[in-house]
């Protein structure tokens, strides 16, 4: 449960034993570094639920679990896309008057090097 008078970051790296294997519903994504978001559509997916769902802006009709990912598909050609992971679901409720709250990737970035040691 979110306290509102603690400070923590909702997020966190983890070390793999071994390689993951790259398969059609398992694979890598790029990390969208700038503060600012220029696509009016995002993509959300849930953890534990199949499908996804388009997002306008910051409304998705939809309640996900903490850490699903929100991301932008970049189409390269007719046929791919690479995926930028912006946000990561991170709390609230699925009330409609009560927020959810996601954490923007970006504001991650220096913090992702210095444990990674860039």
């Amino acid at each position: 449960m979110h306290r509102f008078s603690s400070t923590y970051y909702d997020i966190a790296l983890m070390k793999l034993e071994r390689n993951v294997t790259v398969l059609d519903t398992v694979a890598p994504t790029c990390l969208w570094l700038d503060d600012e978001i220029r696509f009016p559509e995002l993509l959300a997916a849930g953890w534990g639920r199949t499908g996804f769902e388009y997002i306008s802006g910051s409304v998705s009709k939809r309640c996900y679990k903490a850490g699903s990912p929100i991301v932008w598909r970049k189409a390269l050609n007719d046929t791919g896309y690479v995926e930028y992971l912006v946000h990561l679901y991170s709390y609230g409720s699925c009330k409609s008057n009560i927020p959810r709250v996601v954490a923007r990737v970006a504001a991650y970035i220096e913090w992702f090097k210095e444990v990674l040691q860039y």
